[in-house]
């Protein structure tokens, strides 16, 4: 009967959500692009990053699936702890409303990072790793806030129930709109909505599995991180010649 079991739950996949993490790094780093354009040259044009709001969870849900992918969670979070450093000095260049002597904007990597240390912690047992990682976020007041380790719990614990999934990620919206960012909001005609409603949008893309076999190299996400917000600052750069 062990020996049932145990074959079973090799041929179970890893999740039932969408595996197709290559064709998920394109868009949401498409989406980032488009996103960062709109804080360093439109940071009025409001309606252009609500409707980004779909790419952070984009990214939230490859690192859980990076998660359980990988064979050395230490080395995968290394190089995650080491391109949040190497990109920050970039984010407070690039911000318009920061300069030094305020506090600091801190990259979404950093919640990225200690948000996949909390899942893991819950992953692998070692539950007194999440609320550590939950005040971390709190008191370094990272992008996003708690959204972003809420998501992976989520996209992590209902990684075999697809609905459940879906109402789970989509209250966790609903409520950080509701009290944890009311003043963020964008006019869509004559209604104005909270712009983190829009991560609603990433609900197809993380739930409907795709196969487009796409596959990037392994450093390509590290390398395009730190050389969009170059390419972004040369750009603002050579506007103020």
């Amino acid at each position: 009967m062990t020996d049932i079991i145990n074959k079973q739950s090799e041929c179970r996949p890893l999740a039932v959500t969408n595996l197709d993490t290559g064709l998920l790094k394109v868009i949401a780093i498409s989406i980032m692009l488009f996103d960062h354009i709109a804080v360093v040259f439109f940071p009025e044009q409001t309606w252009m990053r609500a409707i980004t709001r779909c790419g952070y969870p984009l990214f939230c849900y490859c690192m859980v699936i990076g998660m359980l992918y990988t064979h050395d969670f230490k080395r995968y979070l290394l190089r995650v702890l080491i391109l949040a450093l190497v990109s920050q000095p970039f984010t407070l260049i690039l911000r318009p409303d920061w300069s030094p002597g305020d506090p600091i904007i801190w990259n979404e990597v950093f919640n990225l990072a200690i948000s996949l240390i909390g899942v893991y912690g819950v992953k692998s047992g070692r539950w007194w790793l999440l609320p550590y990682c939950i005040l971390a976020i709190v008191v370094l007041d990272l992008p996003y806030s708690l959204l972003s380790i809420l998501w992976m719990l989520v996209f992590y614990l209902c990684r075999h129930r697809r609905i459940a999934g879906i109402l789970s990620y989509s209250a966790v919206v609903a409520l950080f709109s509701i009290t944890s960012a009311p003043g963020q909001v964008a006019s869509i005609g004559p209604v104005e909505l909270n712009i983190y409603v829009f991560a609603l949008l990433a609900i197809p893309f993380i739930f409907i599995r795709t196969n487009s076999g796409l596959k990037l190299p392994k450093w390509f996400f590290y390398a395009f991180y730190p050389g969009h917000m170059v390419v972004l600052l040369a750009i603002r750069f050579l506007q103020q010649i």
